[in-house]
């Protein structure tokens, strides 16, 4: 397995954990599955598997922030 594969994996796994403050674990793995309008209409998933999980922990940290404030 590469290192960019590990860092992706890595990645969805913080994000999972992270939706998971706000959401039920089935709520977040839809809120994974689900296109984005900030995603350009892709899922977070699809962004995560491509590489682009920067922007993907972008969006799911202001959704916590702004869950908790």
């Amino acid at each position: 397995m590469s290192t960019s594969h590990v860092t992706s994996i890595r990645t969805a796994i913080a994000c999972y954990e992270s939706l998971l403050r706000v959401f039920t674990p089935k709520e977040a793995i839809s809120w994974l599955e689900a296109p984005h309008p900030q995603l350009g209409g892709r899922t977070p998933l699809q962004c995560l598997a491509a590489g682009d999980g920067e922007h993907v922990q972008q969006i799911v940290a202001l959704l916590v922030d702004g869950a908790s404030a």
